[in-house]
């Protein structure tokens, strides 16, 4: 009978050691729990899942669309992240359409608060495409300044500048070099979430 006791209080050790291990194979293992509940809009304990919506960016580069475009990539991006709850663009751009909105670059506060309100998002990327081309010898070039503002507060809460061409990924005799804007606009966002902590 003790024989059998000790059997059952080794197994339950084993279970809850092998359970204390497998959580613990991330920083207090919050992080797969985090990545679970952006996909599914939920709260993880104290951890609450921001959800953000991503207006299409203002384009000042000449380039056709390209405001559109970069938008785009940070959506994948954002969604790729698992960081976040990310609103469906189509939604984004029915409000731009409802709201009138023209001017992407002037985009106030106060609509800032009402998309928030009308999709549920607490945060907001707006951002302004100044570079987006082709350069001499075919080389690329990307401009772009990009702002995430707290919908309810109306306050920037991460802004990052960045400008790269597609020389500057070249390791050795033109190996690395990034040929189209539109690889080099992720590229270039890929290194700009990096820096995102909200």
């Amino acid at each position: 009978m003790v024989f059998k006791y000790a059997l059952s209080t080794l197994a339950v050790f084993i279970i809850i050691s092998g359970c204390t291990h497998f959580g613990s194979g991330v920083v207090g293992g919050t992080l797969p729990a985090v990545k679970k509940a952006a996909k599914e809009n939920i709260d993880v304990g104290e951890v609450v899942v921001k959800k953000v919506a991503v207006i299409p960016f203002f384009n000042i580069s000449g380039s056709r669309d390209a405001g559109t475009i970069v938008a785009d990539i940070y959506v994948t991006e954002l969604f790729n992240d698992e960081r976040y709850k990310i609103e469906e663009p189509g939604n984004v751009r029915q409000f731009v359409i409802q709201e009138g909105i023209l001017n992407l670059g002037e985009l106030s506060l106060d609509r800032i608060a009402i998309l928030g309100r009308r999709l549920g998002v607490d945060g907001v990327f707006i951002g302004t495409i100044e570079e987006y081309a082709t350069g001499r010898f075919g080389v690329p070039v990307v401009s772009m300044n990009v702002r995430l503002v707290e919908s309810d507060t109306g306050r920037v809460v991460w802004s990052a500048r960045h400008k790269r061409t597609g020389d500057d990924y070249v390791i050795v005799f033109d190996f690395g070099r990034v040929s189209t804007p539109p690889m080099l606009a992720q590229k270039m966002t890929k290194e700009m979430l990096k820096t995102l902590s909200w």
